[in-house]
């Protein structure tokens, strides 16, 4: 039973180092950080020009 838990665990290891390279790992995170990234300065952008309009719209141009 256990050398069969044993091999079983090797097997999935090998298959998941095989399957699986550090290259495709940092190319995962750079993506989520890129995208988390743009997605956050997206947000703010959205802020900014929401205020500029509800100023203008105010009658008080900021820039």
């Amino acid at each position: 039973m256990s050398n069969e838990v044993s091999t079983a665990l090797q097997t999935v290891g090998t298959t998941l180092n095989e399957a699986i390279s550090p290259g495709d790992i940092a190319t995962i995170i750079g993506v989520v950080l890129a995208g988390g990234i743009a997605l956050y300065l997206t947000w703010f952008g959205i802020r900014k020009l929401i205020s500029v309009v509800k100023n203008a719209m105010k009658g008080r141009l900021k820039v």
